[in-house]
């Protein structure tokens, strides 16, 4: 997933919107979330698979969808995995 820098522009888009969600319980398990996939990013470890399961994750919260999107779009060109390109 290195080949997509800005998949963290998305995942720090997403992180804005958990940090004001109205359910304490879905904030904390949204910031939780962001932060796991960054590290899975930063470590070279995210795969497409557990960036989508996420990504279905996130669906719902408000604010999210256009990064929702945009990650999807960047996991479908992505054949190989984030991170096997």
């Amino acid at each position: 997933m290195h080949h997509f820098p800005s998949a963290l522009i998305h995942l720090e888009a997403i992180r804005v919107a958990a940090a004001v969600a109205d359910d304490l319980e879905v904030r904390v398990a949204a910031l939780e979330l962001v932060m796991r996939l960054e590290m899975d990013y930063h470590q070279q470890r995210l795969s497409r698979a557990s960036m989508l399961l996420a990504l279905d994750a996130f669906r719902g919260l408000p604010g999210t969808e256009d990064s929702i999107k945009a990650l999807e779009a960047m996991a479908a060109r992505s054949v190989s995995g984030w991170h096997g390109l």
